[in-house]
């Protein structure tokens, strides 16, 4: 794992399993080496729309409000992501902080199965959690999930593990995307238009790979997309993201928290929100100085 790899010195900067964070943030030395910041990635679990039973909005409503997401980020992710209920993160032009919709509420979310015809889960058909098998945390956070939508909703999710590259292979066409997985968005650039024109238009490969569709979103993102009027165009691009969240086409979860641990040996790291793989990766290493463990 990354972290013993870490601690015998064959690597200089990681970014710790969220299972290792509360020791690393407890150990007098380690806690010296471990910076966390705001991210530039939205997670969430992707639902393909044109399998049943996520064809049916009820259904999805119902798996949105039965989602514990204070829960799961204090439980599984240690405090190592931020808690969402919009698309666009804050700090970043485009964030709706007056989103308060499908926040965790179990009893509306059992209503709302019942009145898809599906009382107490009763009828509903197969649905298939997919995660990543060659992830040591991610068979638990499956689990988790599979035991806290049996509480909350009263339904039975099976699991499939998969290892990553069959995962991306499947993910790309809507044929093989699967029932719910897990997935991540992150912004190239501080835009609008990257969060929501690029992935959540129909036209899109990312959208159409889990058949998201919306002719009024299109419409607005097209609008927004050509609108010169800084204002005018956020305005368009809120409306987008409101019917957006409103269709409940995924079950979004949090925003990134970049955590990093990195050996003391080095120094002059220009952290910023879009350093999902590494520190510095948005403005470059030229300015950090340091000697590798090596």
């Amino acid at each position: 794992m990354a972290f013993q790899a870490y601690q015998a010195g064959e690597v200089d900067i990681i970014q710790p399993d969220p299972g290792d964070v509360p020791g690393i943030q407890n150990d007098s030395a380690l806690s010296q080496a471990y910076t966390q910041y705001s991210g530039a990635c939205t997670e969430s679990y992707e639902l393909n729309l044109t399998i049943p039973p996520f064809d049916e909005k009820l259904v999805r409503e119902a798996f949105i409000y039965a989602y514990d997401r204070d829960a799961y980020i204090r439980d599984i992710l240690q405090g190592t992501s931020v808690k969402t209920l919009t698309w666009i993160p804050p700090g970043f032009p485009g964030h709706d902080p007056d989103e308060t919709r499908y926040d965790f509420d179990p009893e509306r979310a059992r209503t709302l199965l019942a009145e898809a015809g599906y009382p107490n889960g009763e009828g509903l058909p197969e649905v298939t959690l997919t995660y990543v098998s060659d992830d040591p945390a991610a068979e638990s956070a499956a689990t988790y999930l599979v035991q806290r939508y049996q509480e909350n909703l009263g339904v039975t999710i099976t699991t499939s593990a998969l290892d990553g590259t069959t995962i991306d292979e499947l993910i790309v066409d809507v044929e093989t995307h699967p029932q719910m997985v897990l997935s991540s968005w992150c912004a190239e650039y501080p835009d609008p238009k990257v969060w929501l024109s690029d992935y959540w238009h129909s036209r899109t490969d990312l959208a159409s790979s889990f058949g998201y569709a919306n002719p009024e979103v299109d419409r607005l993102l097209d609008e927004a997309d050509r609108e010169r009027d800084e204002a005018t165009r956020l305005a368009l691009y809120q409306q987008a993201q409101r019917l957006i969240i409103g269709d409940a086409p995924q079950i979004i979860r949090s925003h990134s928290i970049n955590s990093f641990l990195i050996k003391p040996t080095f120094d002059g790291f220009d952290f910023t929100s879009q350093d999902w793989l590494f520190p510095g990766q948005a403005t470059g290493l030229m300015q950090v100085t340091g000697t590798s463990s090596e």
